[in-house]
């Protein structure tokens, strides 16, 4: 990705060169590299290349597709939670409605079966008081969390 389209030409064809006289680096580092090792802008090329060669091809070739990123930035969020936090039916609220946080709990749920108590009868019981299982013990309380 580059801050503008001439800069993000600039840039494949930089990548072209590179590959032309780097033909010892390994094609999927540089993919790698090419996708977590840098800034992400605005402007953005994507390609389909099985190797090194390949990939040269198509950008001196322009046989690329370009485009514009369209985002805004999103906020960080970050839940540093201790002891005393948990409460009874704590996300039930996430679990009902957001598909994904459904999925990635019932795959929590399935990871800590071993404990013999489920996850999900923990945070989500119908049992009047399910907080007395959470408040007096460690082993299922730090996962629950």
């Amino acid at each position: 990705s580059a801050k503008s389209s001439e800069a993000l030409r600039e840039l494949a064809g930089n990548y072209a060169k590179y590959l032309e006289s780097h033909p010892e680096a390994l094609f999927a580092d540089v993919c790698f590299t090419t996708n977590t090792g840098r800034s992400h802008f605005e402007h953005r090329l994507a390609l389909v290349a099985g190797s090194s060669a390949e990939a040269q091809g198509r950008i001196d070739s322009a046989d690329y597709i370009v485009g514009k990123a369209g985002w805004e930035k999103s906020k960080v969020v970050f839940l540093f939670t201790g002891q005393g936090s948990e409460y009874p039916n704590m996300g039930r609220q996430l679990y009902e409605t957001q598909p994904l946080f459904r999925e990635i709990l019932n795959q929590c749920d399935a990871v800590l079966r071993p404990l013999n108590v489920p996850l999900l009868d923990l945070l989500y019981s119908d049992d009047p008081n399910p907080d007395i299982v959470l408040s007096t013990d460690m082993t299922y309380l730090q996962p629950t969390l």
